[in-house]
């Protein structure tokens, strides 16, 4: 064989070494970028039990600001008792709004649910590493406005207002703008991520008829009973609608390939104070 046989076949050599390499680094860079989510969103979900902690004593702190500011005595001459009463209560809607959640509103007259309001999934991003280590920079830990905990299925995660895409790397949002807890049809929904089976609502898929789901504003803890589990279409935005004289949880996450959607619904069965010395609270949200 002359030497220019040998510099084709070790052209050769050379190329078939270089596609190969080409090759390992290609099919690798996914699971090292799975891997570096998976890592990061491990990190994101350690710090649940840290907001929903802080995020609670904002909410205790704003109710004795609200209480001391209800006793508090005036001086001078007194107003008739209707206008004080009226004052006070006009007091008590700004302060606790000030605390600023959504579910205030049930002890303060807030507004009734917005049925209608249509599911947002378009403003959603699936989860990808540049998004979930920004929300490492972007999300107030005390800004939660409740928790849910589902002991069967060792759900805990924190409620955010709305559908943040950076919120939403560290818990649950709302669906509807003016839903109350224990009102009408409570709608949460929350990402699914198959490589890690228990962050965020990942465990969902596990839920069974009659499991118990909590679900709290800091104030009183709402229980619901799970009626059923299943697939629906991502356009079945029906399913967050009211229903007339009926009181229900609506959980929702993506299937495995984001093609149709979980649907969780349980029914109303009562609620309880919030108190976070209780063995129950403690238990039910790992209040610190």
């Amino acid at each position: 064989m002359d030497k220019k046989s040998n510099k084709k076949l070790d052209g050769r050599k050379k190329a078939s070494i270089a596609l190969l390499i080409l090759a390992i680094v290609f099919f690798s860079i996914n699971p090292i970028k799975t891997h570096l989510l998976s890592t990061n969103l491990k990190e994101n979900d350690s710090d649940k039990i840290k907001i929903i902690t802080e995020s609670a004593k904002l909410k205790k702190q704003a109710k004795v600001k609200n209480v001391s500011s209800t006793t508090k005595p005036t001086s001078g001459n007194s107003a008739p008792a209707s206008n004080s009463n009226q004052e006070t209560s006009t007091e008590n809607k700004a302060t606790v709004g000030s605390a600023s959640n959504e579910n205030n509103s049930s002890n303060t007259g807030g507004e009734k649910n917005s049925s209608n309001e249509p599911i947002n999934f378009e403003s959603v991003q699936s989860l990808n590493l540049d998004m979930v280590r920004d929300a490492k920079g972007n999300v107030d830990y005390s800004s939660a406005i409740g928790a849910i905990s589902i002991p069967n299925i060792d759900l805990l995660l924190p409620i955010f207002k709305g559908l943040d895409n950076h919120y939403l790397t560290y818990g649950a949002g709302t669906l509807k703008a003016n839903q109350n807890m224990g009102q009408g049809n409570y709608t949460l929904a929350a990402h699914n991520y198959p490589d890690y089976p228990k962050i965020l609502f990942s465990p969902l898929p596990k839920i069974k008829s009659n499991d118990r789901i909590y679900i709290t504003d800091f104030g009183k803890i709402y229980e619901y009973k799970t009626e059923y589990i299943k697939l629906i279409e991502a356009t079945d935005t029906f399913v967050i609608n009211d229903t007339p004289n009926k009181t229900e949880l609506t959980l929702i996450t993506c299937n495995n390939d984001g093609s149709k959607r979980y649907l969780v619904k349980a029914s109303y069965i009562g609620q309880s104070s919030f108190t976070d010395n209780t063995n129950e609270t403690k238990s039910l949200f790992q209040l610190n």
